[in-house]
């Protein structure tokens, strides 16, 4: 029994004398390493630089609207490639629906007697919706899918601010002045 008590005794000790070391709180030394040779530690500084010239605002898709380019199918921008907008009173794009990516009629070619169409399956339309907050699709009140709306809009320069902050820029300031 003794000798069970000297055991815990020097179990806890060293628990003790050890836990310094393990409820330590981690400093960025622990991430980070300096070569040996550096004398001075300078902050780390990013510098990006993004051009601003006219060739900029040009669109950022000059090639026909064609999804099929791309591996995805969609066009890259500031609208969502899977979803539905409508023009409205707003005078602004609202979301009508969701691209479903299912085709609403198909064709088919050169189909075996039993039935067995391997890759002739063709997409001749999708399902887009007929109606949004806006109403009935019109001429002043279009319904466009965001893959479209991004092909039609997106410029080099919006491309730029969509990949560096996410999107479209805040002013600093209510009267929009920096």
């Amino acid at each position: 029994m003794k000798r069970l008590i000297t055991i815990a005794a020097i179990l806890c000790a060293s628990l003790a004398l050890s836990a310094d070391k393990v409820m330590a709180v981690a400093t960025m030394t622990d991430y980070t390493a300096q070569p040996p040779f550096i004398a001075t530690v300078i902050q780390p500084n990013v510098l990006i630089v993004l051009d601003n010239s006219g060739s900029m605002n040009d669109d950022a898709y000059s090639s026909d609207y064609d999804p099929t380019q791309f591996s995805s199918g969609q066009y890259y921008g500031l609208f969502d490639s899977t979803k539905y907008y409508q023009y409205t009173a707003n005078n602004r794009w609202e979301e009508t629906g969701t691209y479903t990516g299912q085709c609403s009629v198909t064709t088919t070619t050169g189909c075996a007697a039993d039935g067995n169409c391997p890759g002739t399956e063709t997409c001749v339309a999708n399902s887009i919706p007929a109606s949004g907050p806006g109403g009935a699709s019109s001429a002043t009140r279009p319904i466009a899918s965001g893959n479209f709306l991004n092909w039609a809009t997106m410029s080099r320069l919006t491309v730029a601010k969509k990949l560096l902050i996410g999107g479209k820029a805040s002013p600093r300031s209510p009267s929009g002045a920096t």
